[in-house]
């Protein structure tokens, strides 16, 4: 779909750049705090609490949006059953 008539319809399209810089920048994140074992593969927690609290609640959000938005994913096309 064009851009202009994505922007008429009130359509939302992330460039694929931003998509993947935050992905570059979460992984980063997640290194940081998780470290890495001595083979290289990052560590699956941190000893960081507050880190481990945030990441929780992080991903507690992202379970509650899935199930929010996953009637309309095949309402609007977006995946097919």
């Amino acid at each position: 779909m064009p851009q202009d008539v994505r922007e008429r319809k009130g359509s939302f399209f992330t460039p694929e750049i931003w998509v993947e810089l935050s992905q570059k920048y979460i992984a980063d994140i997640r290194e940081y705090f998780q470290g890495r074992n001595e083979k290289g593969k990052m560590n699956t927690k941190s000893e960081d609490k507050k880190y481990n609290e945030l990441i929780k609640n992080l991903r507690d959000c992202l379970t509650i949006l899935a199930q929010k938005i996953e009637p309309k994913v095949y309402e609007y096309g977006f995946l097919k059953k």
